[in-house]
């Protein structure tokens, strides 16, 4: 006679025990529903990732993250904010709207991370300066 496992009663047969398929079948649904419930409370779940990358001074640039973010943190090394020169060296950004001065956006959201800029009024990829960002998605 089979005995169970203590968390999810499957079968755990010894060598001189008859089975049937509908065991099997039982303990193939029983690991279906409780992967199931696994998957479905990761998916509530919000991740996030932080890191650097220093300028290279194009006009547009992706940081690539693999994934597409619900919101990035963008800051400069140095802290600078916009000031009286008006220039954009990091800030918010979420999926519904990017960070933009203008008509120019220095920070946007990709299916695969975001991309930054260089150039009027934007910062956020000046040539040799160091940048960080924390990047936060969900379960998608």
């Amino acid at each position: 006679m089979a005995t169970y496992t203590s968390n999810y009663q499957l079968h755990q047969w010894e060598p001189r025990d008859a089975f049937l398929r509908t065991d099997f079948n039982s303990d193939f649904q029983k690991i279906d529903q409780s992967l199931a419930q696994v998957r479905a409370l990761a998916g509530e779940k919000c991740s996030a990732v932080a890191g650097s990358y220093t300028g290279d001074g194009a006009a547009i640039r992706e940081i690539r993250l693999g994934f597409h973010p619900l919101v990035v943190l963008l800051e400069i090394s140095f802290g600078k904010r916009p000031s009286v020169d008006y220039y954009m060296y990091g800030g918010l950004a979420v999926r519904d709207g990017g960070l933009s001065h203008s008509s120019n956006t220095a920070l946007c959201l990709t299916e695969n991370g975001f991309t930054v800029t260089s150039g009027a009024e934007c910062g956020t990829n000046t040539q040799g300066y160091t940048y960080r960002y924390l990047a936060i998605w969900a379960g998608e």
